[in-house]
């Protein structure tokens, strides 16, 4: 049986895994955040499709992001909630809770490239949001 030939990348996932790669050990990011950053910022969803589909091929610290609250959002019985939060304890990330980031003190607080406001057709308030002021 023939192996099929892998997709080529979309201009938003290269984004995506440019902006992931760059989140600096303990830092977490949200997935609406990096969307933001990669010129959607409608695109979380696609965020998480990417983190899921991509993590291993392109070595992403998927672990460094979590909801816009804060929270891991794996299941906590399973797994990879756990090693999420492992990882991120290691790197010295503190939790408010079992699940819950302390987002105020660590988030990264990567400001949104202007060209990126620029490519995001859907965006026609350019203020920057809240989280990255």
């Amino acid at each position: 049986m023939k192996s099929k030939q892998p997709r080529e990348l979309t201009p938003f996932t290269k984004k995506v895994i440019q902006v992931i790669k760059k989140i600096p050990k303990g830092r977490v990011a949200s997935y609406g955040q990096i969307a933001t950053l990669a010129g959607n910022s409608g695109g979380a969803r696609g965020v998480v499709w990417i983190l899921h589909s991509c993590s291993d091929a392109y070595d992403l610290p998927w672990h460094r992001v979590v909801n816009s609250q804060g929270l891991i959002a794996i299941p906590a019985d399973r797994k990879h909630h756990r090693e999420q939060r492992k990882r991120l304890l290691d790197e010295g990330v503190l939790f408010l809770s079992a699940s819950h980031v302390d987002f105020k003190k660590f988030q990264w607080s990567k400001t949104i490239p202007k060209t990126s406001l620029k490519k995001s057709p859907k965006k026609t308030n350019l203020r920057k949001p809240q989280m990255f002021r």
